[in-house]
């Protein structure tokens, strides 16, 4: 019987496993096909809102922008108008003019500078006027509002053309035409950064004798660019045409150039040409991928153009399409999971009558030839049966019919011609279904060999890098797997400070964020070859190869210490009761203990903890390295978790009443009162329920007591301190002598 069942469960997984392996590959295609068009619209949906968002905003600030410009213009216009005019007005009214227009229109600053003797000819005789002295007589007037309170100066040292400083009067004066300089300090409040926009004053006979301008605050500008709407998690800039932040969320920025990487270049060009660009970064504003649309500021009729940037996380950008693709998915699978039921119900249905006749075989074949198979079908298992049944009805008449012979031939004569007509009626079921199974097996393998060549295929297309850069990828691979990684803060700043200086001496765009990464894994010099491999198109992938790779190594340690913490606390279980602190007891140098356990959650504290060692001499004590590993252990686990893994972690030693007091100090919210008496009693916690077990401190104090130690805790609304107090013992080195 157990031979039958293994035969029919063969033959059904014979047909069920490539019906359904075509069923699951056909279906994954039609997903692919279907969700790649979805995903492709979607994603130029997106595109076009964050466009059109994008300009938008550009025409906003190109507004406000243009309405500065507009005032400079009319100003401009105002003084066209009475040059020629003598006795029109006063110097003193002018300045008024000036002083109140800057109020109405709420500008940082108002002013005109005229060459001399334009206004009345007579500069010189207002030299020592307090309004004019600075200029020696020159209008130059000079109106700033800040703080509600208006401040005149005359403007002077404007007569250098070569200093940048004084391209607020040059660019227009010597252009003709209306202009918007780049970022400056006001030379009179250096603390002030802001641009101006100018309009040229020309005199009767149509030449430039003159400039009037107005002044934004760079700050004002950004906050105002920070107040335009996109989408959630998003940043907006404004980069002038050579490169200076106009307006950034981060304020220490503004007047500072955006840099020479790829990206900067990529940048200042689309903005010189006047174009829009959408491109998938590593944004600088948000410090992590993002998407960038780029589109062009213009302000009227001045010739210089801005460029407005707006960056969106590319995991918020994508994260209605990753939605949709997850309830696709789960409704697909539940769609697949139900057709295949269906297909191995059907298929059973369809194997049961050859069940039915293989087991009325298998009786057969046994002697008992009273057996009969019901036909349910007119197909070729129909066929098969009603012939089985025929061939019984003839070998039981024949053999009726022969008894009396039978009995007078030999047992052995009669056995061997059932086992001939057994033999043939055997051969002529197994010729029936050769060739339905051997057909299937046929199709089976054909269509493995297909998708096998279809894997190497894939793989073979992607190996186009080149076999130098491919070999030093490899290398680096390599080095950082073998090399463990574990730097102090300060050791770790200098070692990036000194291969960012390497990298960038060599040309290497984005020095600083390469520096980190290679430093992260473990490499502090690098050589030629891999500096050349760096340098190539290539040299992203080979950095990127070696992170992935050295992260996967790292984390399988992390499993497996996580495993072996495990082990700890079975093993921390099964010695609840009173153990033996000797056994397998020797020197433990507490602070490389430490440092080891932190490399458990550098991932987790990384980018939000900073972590300090503070350990006064030699950390050593007298005690079991596995045991005492296990307070440590729970006491960084704790105290990460109070902070929720942001704010600052201290350890520490130091020598106290004739021991080693070991101190684990967070910044977290500290301990609830109410559960302070109950922090060590087993299975109390106040995790959330799954989370913990209430057993980390009860094990941790049993641990440091078998040692002959303490174990108490200082907390409040600063945070916690837990203390462990350990005898030193005597400690002894590899050789025998007794350490200090």
């Amino acid at each position: 019987m157990g031979a039958r069942v293994i035969r029919m469960t063969t033959l059904r997984m014979k047909i069920l496993v490539p019906v359904i392996g075509i069923l699951v590959i056909g279906y994954a295609f039609g997903f692919y096909l279907i969700f790649s068009r979805y995903h492709e619209q979607a994603r130029d949906r997106v595109y076009g809102m964050l466009r059109e968002s994008a300009r938008h905003h550009a025409l906003q600030i190109g507004s406000r922008l243009l309405s500065g410009l507009n005032i400079a213009v009319a100003n401009a216009s105002f003084y066209r108008g009475i040059l020629g005019v003598r006795g029109g007005f006063s110097r003193e009214s002018l300045v008024a003019i000036l002083r109140e227009n800057l109020r109405s229109k709420k500008l940082y600053g108002a002013w005109v500078v005229l060459d001399r003797n334009v206004l009345d000819g007579n500069d010189d005789a207002w030299a020592n006027h307090p309004l004019f002295s600075r200029s020696r007589g020159q209008f130059t007037p000079f109106w700033t509002l800040k703080n509600g309170m208006t401040h005149y100066t005359a403007i002077a040292g404007f007569e250098n053309e070569k200093d940048p400083v004084n391209e607020f009067y040059w660019l227009t004066k010597r252009s003709g035409s209306p202009a918007i300089t780049e970022p400056y300090l006001d030379p009179d409040d250096h603390g002030t950064r802001m641009i101006s926009l100018t309009a040229p004053i020309e005199g009767p006979a149509g030449d430039v004798v003159g400039v009037a301008g107005t002044d934004v605050v760079l700050e004002e500008l950004s906050r105002i660019v920070q107040d335009l709407l996109t989408l959630e998690g998003g940043r907006v800039a404004l980069v002038s045409e050579r490169g200076l932040w106009v307006a950034h969320p981060d304020q220490q920025m503004l007047a500072r150039h955006v840099g020479t990487n790829h990206e900067a270049v990529q940048l200042l060009r689309c903005i010189a040409e006047r174009r829009e660009s959408l491109r998938h970064i590593h944004s600088s504003l948000l410090h992590e991928d993002a998407v960038r649309v780029l589109t062009p500021v213009l302000a009227g009729s001045a010739k210089q153009a801005w460029g407005l940037i707006v960056d969106v996380p590319e995991a918020e950008f994508f994260k209605d399409m990753r939605r949709a693709m997850l309830l696709t998915v789960i409704v697909t699978m539940v769609v697949l999971a139900v057709l295949v039921v269906a297909i191995i119900f059907l298929v059973g249905r369809m194997t049961w009558p050859m069940q039915r006749v293989a087991a009325a075989m298998w009786a057969f074949g046994g002697g008992d030839l009273g057996q009969r198979v019901p036909v349910l079908s007119q197909d070729e298992v129909g066929a098969i049966s009603q012939r089985f049944n025929e061939m019984a009805e003839t070998l039981e008449i024949y053999n009726t019919g022969l008894e009396d012979e039978i009995r007078k031939r030999s047992e052995q004569l009669v056995q061997s011609e059932k086992l001939a007509a057994l033999g043939q009626l055997v051969a002529g079921i197994a010729h029936e279904l050769n060739t339905p199974l051997g057909a299937i097996v046929s199709s089976s393998r054909t269509l493995k060999t297909l998708l096998y060549g279809s894997v190497r295929f894939i793989v073979v297309s992607l190996a186009d890098m080149p076999e130098d850069i491919r070999e030093q990828c490899l290398k680096l691979a390599r080095e950082c797997v073998s090399v463990p990684v574990s730097y102090r803060s300060g050791e770790e700043r200098k070692l990036r400070k000194a291969l960012d200086a390497r990298l960038a001496a060599a040309g290497v765009r984005e020095s600083s964020s390469c520096a980190e990464r290679l430093v992260e894994l473990g490499v502090v010099d690098i050589d030629d070859r891999l500096l050349q491999a760096i340098l190539s198109p290539y040299g992203e992938a080979v950095i990127d190869i070696a992170v992935r790779m050295a992260q996967s190594v790292r984390l399988t340690e992390i499993v497996v210490m996580a495993a072996e913490k495990a082990a700890h606390v079975v093993a921390a279980l099964k010695h609840y009761s009173r153990q033996n602190p000797d056994k397998d007891a020797g020197p433990v140098n507490i602070e490389e203990e430490i440092q080891a356990i932190l490399t458990l959650y550098t991932n987790r504290i990384k980018y939000g903890v900073d972590v300090r060692l503070e350990f006064e001499g030699r950390a050593v004590v007298h005690g079991n390295r596995d045991r005492l590993n296990q307070v440590w252990i729970n006491l960084v686990n704790n105290a990460l978790q109070a902070m929720e893994y942001q704010g600052s972690l201290v350890i520490g030693g130091r020598i106290r009443d004739g021991g080693l007091e070991v101190f684990v100090r967070d910044s977290g919210p500290g301990i609830p009162p109410e559960v302070r008496n109950r922090i060590y009693e087993p299975f109390f916690t106040t995790k959330p329920m799954g989370e913990g077990t209430g057993l980390g401190l009860d094990i941790a104090k049993r641990i440091v007591q078998e040692h002959g130690g303490r174990i108490d805790f200082v907390t409040g609304g600063n945070g916690t301190e837990f203390r462990v107090w350990l005898p030193r013992g005597e400690v002894r080195d590899e050789t025998g002598n007794s350490l200090p």
